[in-house]
């Protein structure tokens, strides 16, 4: 078709050279630029290097045969000609360019396609957070077409749940312009430094060589951060056994975990609760230090319990934590406890009777197994006091006695009143419980006087009243545990469920001359066991109401019980 022998530096551009027996020639230096050269017999290109603007498609003349070579509106070589070309009109004396670009070969063609996506956009979102772009499809045509929209989604990071969504079909006259919202939603697990570009193609449904491109970037920008308070310090006697509680919150815009370290100097008493933990931005939740002083340690030693929170999320180069330390001072010895309406807590450690504690729970902290603690007279406000360890808690003290020898519980009540804030006892060891009223607790669960857990301790002589739970147990809730209860007066207490009275879950229970009365619960007003192995012996069951209909007094639910 084409055959330059000579030397010198010709210029082949918008030139359609297709179905020839031969294609271009040309050595030296000749320079293509935005041919259409396909479909020649013997080769396309020949000692001559293909322009990088040239194509090789079908031209889609209108009617070769006929010899019409009039471009079609959906041909390749539309728009697709040198734009630096000073050819200003075609064969037919048409001025060129026609539709701002010009079209490679003789005719410039005066019915086209042509399609305008625009514009690329760009924007930054939380993870789960659900982002709008609007772009603009045009038909810069001549004739009315349809227009099919897909997409490619290039992630550089992480996330592994991005959605794209949009109207995947336009149908649109000559000129016309449609509005193309498209929704991103961001992976609920993308991190800071994530690039998410949704790149959109519109294809004309009369030609697959009219089409345009758009896209838009969505970024994420997360921070990360943690904070963990208080910071505790705190003097306590040898075999002390205590628990501090923090606060750990992710400070961060995003979802978070945590891995939680520590050290414990020099004793290694410590131990940290949970070990990992996963907060939503803004979440918090609770870091337990339990710590167990040994009989043995040595007045003025301090322990040292340095706690860390290490966000999981942060990238190796921003690394983010938080630490904080508790100090433990420990001194005086083991020995009773006394307390009184009014005396005081700070730095006290119950154990001298002349310098009683204010409150029952100060005396539990510092307790240690083997301890009495003495209860003067009075009403005490307190709730949800935790006794994990083998003591002694005395009620019924004469206030007026200050050597804590004259007892009479009848004489002297020495009342816990947790106002409905909680409830009193959760325990969780062996304690004995004696000559106490245990009044007005209150959970939102069971066991609304006293929770036991799998543990032994022993209740005895102690009124427990008008207390309430929820569910279960509206004076005492027994979770597998064997607990003895011997001469106690149980009454007025109300359960939503089952057991007003007391609420038997599993363990080996053994309750004896106790008076039970007044009591309330759906089932089994005054006792109600579901399992294990209660014995029930020698007890008064009176005016206790079921308001369900089963067991006014006692309701068995299972088990082996000894009544």
């Amino acid at each position: 078709a084409i055959y330059i022998a000579g030397s010198g530096s010709p210029v082949i551009s918008n030139t359609i050279v297709v179905s020839n027996s031969s294609g271009i020639y040309a050595p030296g230096a000749t320079a293509l630029s935005h041919n259409d050269v396909w479909h020649n017999l013997a080769y396309n290109y020949s000692v001559v290097t293909t322009g990088t603007s040239d194509i090789s498609l079908p031209p889609y003349f209108a009617d070769y045969v006929g010899d019409d070579f009039h471009l079609q509106p959906g041909s390749p070589c539309v728009d697709a000609g040198d734009p630096h070309t000073a050819v200003s009109l075609d064969f037919e004396g048409d001025p060129r360019p026609i539709g701002g670009e010009y079209d490679i070969g003789a005719d410039e063609a005066t019915e086209r396609l042509g399609v305008e996506f625009y514009a690329h956009q760009s924007a930054y979102g939380f993870p789960g957070q659900v982002l709008t772009y609007t772009h603009y499809l045009v038909n810069t045509g001549t004739q009315p077409d349809t227009y099919h929209i897909a997409h490619a989604l290039v992630i550089s990071g992480t996330g592994s749940d991005w959605q794209v969504g949009y109207t995947s079909i336009y149908t649109l006259a000559p000129g016309a312009t449609a509005a193309v919202p498209m929704t991103i939603h961001i992976a609920t697990d993308a991190v800071s430094g994530t690039l998410a570009t949704v790149y959109l193609t519109a294809t004309s449904d009369s030609s697959v060589y009219s089409s345009a491109v758009t896209s838009n970037t969505t970024g994420i920008n997360r921070n990360w951060g943690a904070a963990l308070a208080p910071a505790y310090a705190q003097v306590v006697d040898p075999g002390t056994v205590l628990t501090y509680v923090h606060t750990l919150t992710n400070t961060g815009n995003a979802p978070d975990t945590f891995d939680i370290a520590f050290d414990s100097t020099p004793g290694g008493w410590a131990q940290v609760t949970p070990d990992q933990v996963t907060l939503p931005s803004g979440g918090t939740t609770q870091i337990y230090v339990r710590l167990e002083i040994p009989a043995s340690a040595a007045g003025g030693v301090i322990e040292t319990t340095a706690i860390t929170a290490t966000s999981l999320g942060a990238p190796p180069n921003s690394p983010t934590s938080a630490s904080i330390s508790d100090t433990t001072e420990i001194n005086y010895s083991a020995g009773d406890r006394y307390v009184t309406t009014s005396g005081f807590d700070s730095l006290n450690n119950c154990t001298i009777i002349t310098q009683p504690c204010r409150s029952v729970g100060q005396a539990i902290a510092q307790a240690v197994s083997g301890d009495i603690v003495k209860v003067a007279q009075g009403t005490y406000y307190e709730h949800d006091l935790d006794v994990n360890k083998s003591i002694t808690l005395q009620g019924g003290y004469s206030d007026a006695d200050p050597d804590f020898t004259v007892r009479d519980p009848a004489l002297y009540p020495s009342i816990i009143d947790a106002e409905r804030q909680g409830r009193i006892f959760y325990i969780l060891g062996n304690p004995t419980v004696e000559g106490f009223t245990l009044r007005n607790g209150y959970s939102g669960a069971s066991g609304g006087g006293v929770y036991i857990g799998l543990s032994a301790p022993t209740l005895r002589d102690n009124i427990i009243e008008d207390n309430e739970a929820f569910l279960r147990g509206g004076g005492i809730y027994n979770s597998s545990g064997s607990p003895t209860l011997e001469r106690n007066v149980i009454h007025g207490n109300l359960a939503g469920t089952d057991g007003g009275g007391f609420y038997n879950n599993g363990g080996s229970p053994d309750l004896w001359s106790n008076v039970f009365y007044n009591n309330q619960a759906d089932n089994g007003g005054g006792f109600y066991s579901s399992s294990g192995s209660p014995s029930f012996l020698h007890n008064t069951l009176y005016a206790n109401t079921a308001d369900g209909g089963n067991g006014g007094g006692l309701y068995l639910g299972g088990g082996s019980p000894d009544v």
